[in-house]
């Protein structure tokens, strides 16, 4: 009979970070960094995410973001900058609207060195 709610069907395989601007990205850094900020600390990219997404990430965008920044080249191991940043998130954003969705999001979760979710102290 097929899915009832044909929106939120499509809504689950969905990637979102197309709908944001380059605006969107440049007020998620200056919100969490400060807006003269050229640098920051890598792990405050799963801040940066939940400030622009104003929460959770949805899966099918973690697992792209969570890719692109572990392997990000970045200006030393630990630091990024807003130019790479912008750079990278410009990409991704790319990415999402061209990316046609083949498969299912029923897999299991994985172990990343990158935490995009929020950590509990």
């Amino acid at each position: 009979m097929g899915p009832q709610n044909t929106f939120a069907a499509a809504a689950k395989q969905a990637r979102y970070l197309q709908i944001f601007d380059d605006t969107d990205f440049e007020n998620a850094w200056n919100k969490i960094n400060g807006a003269s900020t050229e640098h920051c600390k890598v792990n405050k990219i799963g801040d940066i995410m939940r400030c622009l997404f104003k929460g959770p990430i949805p899966p099918t965008d973690e697992r792209q973001i969570i890719a692109a920044f572990e392997n990000g080249n970045f200006e030393t191991s630990e630091t990024i900058s807003f130019t790479t940043y912008m750079r990278m998130m410009l990409d991704l954003r790319d990415q999402a609207g061209t990316y046609l969705l083949t498969h299912t999001n029923n897999h299991k979760s994985h172990s990343y060195s990158l935490t995009l979710r929020k950590r509990r102290d």
